[in-house]
């Protein structure tokens, strides 16, 4: 009989402790969230999260922008491309709003994106030797 309550209380023991095991495993378990998605299953996005980006290209050639002004709303988010249409390297530059393009060679373009924060009218030039005082200057004006 003295057998019998030995190997009960073993039993109970041993589920006691699995029980625990399990219930601490789950619980580290459940802090951490893992995406679930199924195979072929399209995400969906609402149509408040989209941001939309507006495009500005400004060319610039021998000794010229194009559009030599271009207007901007404060806090909106503007990709800006630079696109050289000269022979001679160009950059776009525009310091009071934080705009600086890499200098690059006739043919290429560059893209920056820009968030103006503050309201005026803002001098833009190229930087690349005299081209400034050649007239290569425009303006960006933000509203």
């Amino acid at each position: 009989m003295n057998k019998m309550v030995y190997i009960g209380l073993g039993a109970l023991a041993a589920i006691a402790i699995a029980g625990f095991v399990f219930t601490k495993t789950m619980n580290k378990g459940s802090s951490t969230s893992i995406p679930i998605t199924q195979s072929g299953a399209t995400p969906t996005v609402s149509a408040s999260s989209i941001v939309q980006i507006e495009e500005i290209i400004v060319s610039g050639d021998e000794y010229s922008f194009s559009p030599a002004t271009i207007t901007l709303k404060k806090g909106t988010t503007y990709r800006l491309t630079f696109k050289n249409t000269g022979k001679a390297p160009h950059n776009y530059i525009v310091p009071d709003l934080g705009i600086s393009t890499a200098t690059i060679k006739g043919g290429e373009s560059v893209t920056v994106e820009v968030t103006p924060q503050k309201t005026g009218t803002f001098g833009a030039y190229c930087s690349v030797g005299n081209h400034k005082d050649l007239g290569m200057e425009g303006k960006i004006v933000v509203e």
